[in-house]
């Protein structure tokens, strides 16, 4: 079945793969500092009535 598939030249795969990487870059939270106020995974605050 992949016989008939065409290939794509390694070189351009890494050229495209680069791309994509640059153009969300912006938008990864792993490059890209979370801000406090939409980090889901800040630690919750705890509240304690005496």
């Amino acid at each position: 079945m992949e016989f008939w598939l065409s290939g794509v030249k390694i070189s351009q795969a890494a050229a495209d793969v680069k791309q994509f990487c640059l153009q969300n870059a912006p938008h990864d939270p792993l490059l890209t500092r979370v801000s406090a106020s939409t980090n889901p995974f800040r630690p919750q605050k705890v509240c304690s009535f005496l």
